[in-house]
Formats: C-alpha cells, structure tokens, sequence
C-alpha cells in the first residue's frame, strides 16, 4: 500500500484541492467529509499538527503541560494501491516524514 503525506497552507486550499481531485468523500457545502474510504483511495485528515516546543507550562492548578506550537500547514495522509492524482502532486510533502506524526496500521 502506498502512502502520500499531503500538506497546503492553510485548510482552505488542502480542502479544495481534495474536492477538485474527487477524494471528498461527501461533499456538501457547509460539511464535506474527507475521512474515510473514496474510491480506491483511503483518506486521513489530520488538519494542524503540534509538536511540544520544550517549554513546560504552570497553569496554577497543580499540573504542568508542555506548551504546543503548530509546525505550520494542514495535513492529510492517504493510503492507495492506486498513483496520487497528478493534480496532488504539489502537496506531497518531500521527502516523506522519517516519523509520521500518524499512519494506518500495518503500513
């Protein structure tokens, strides 16, 4: 199974370049679905990704938590037998991450 690690800018443009592709899985206006099986195409939309920048944080009730700060873009990871659609090529994020922030099991 082949894995593509997809990333834009901002949410917008990972969306409707999903939708020009045609692996929403439902699409209507206000909600369009992209988690789930399309097709040949398995689709896994992350959105942001956060990453702990070192800094512990003390919010006065007796815990501490790692601050978290977004490693910029929107995500998604799709999972196929079949090639990426040409027109998502430009989103594929190079070179693929040594440590996926998230995977399907068994690939």
């Amino acid at each position: 199974m082949n894995t593509y690690y997809l990333k834009a800018n901002t949410e917008a443009e990972l969306q409707n370049a999903l939708i020009a592709a045609e692996l929403c899985i439902e699409h209507e206006e206000e909600s369009p679905t992209f988690y789930g099986n399309c097709g040949d195409f398995i689709l896994d939309w992350i959105g942001e990704i956060f990453e702990p920048t070192g800094v512990i944080l003390d919010e006065g009730l007796e815990t501490e938590r790692p601050e978290m700060a977004s490693v910029g873009g929107y995500h998604c990871n799709i999972y196929s037998e079949s090639d990426l659609p040409a027109s998502l090529a430009a989103l594929l994020v190079t070179p693929e991450p040594t440590t996926p922030a998230r995977k399907l099991a068994g690939t």
